[in-house]
């Protein structure tokens, strides 16, 4: 996990218009930390890692919620993220 101030955000792109808006719920990323998302079962997977966090959230684009799934504890920054169940 790299130890730097939160200096990205997660957003949302509507390539109609070229807008972008801050995904809500997710916090803010480390500027260096590897970001990552995968889709699973029609669900976005992000990555945040921070000086506080190692974790993935879920997002959903059709209702636009967001919720943490899991936190990577033991150390270690996120280098991926695999969907086994096929």
């Amino acid at each position: 996990m790299f130890n730097q101030e939160d200096t990205g955000n997660w957003v949302k792109i509507n390539v109609e218009t070229q807008q972008t808006e801050l995904i809500a719920g997710i916090p803010g990323q480390g500027g260096l930390s590897p970001a990552l998302s995968v889709v699973i079962d029609d669900e976005v997977y992000l990555s945040v890692s921070t000086g506080s966090e190692n974790a993935f959230y879920r997002y959903n684009p059709t209702t636009d919620t967001t919720e943490k799934a899991f936190d990577v504890v033991g150390g270690g920054t996120i280098l991926g993220l695999v969907d086994l169940s096929w």
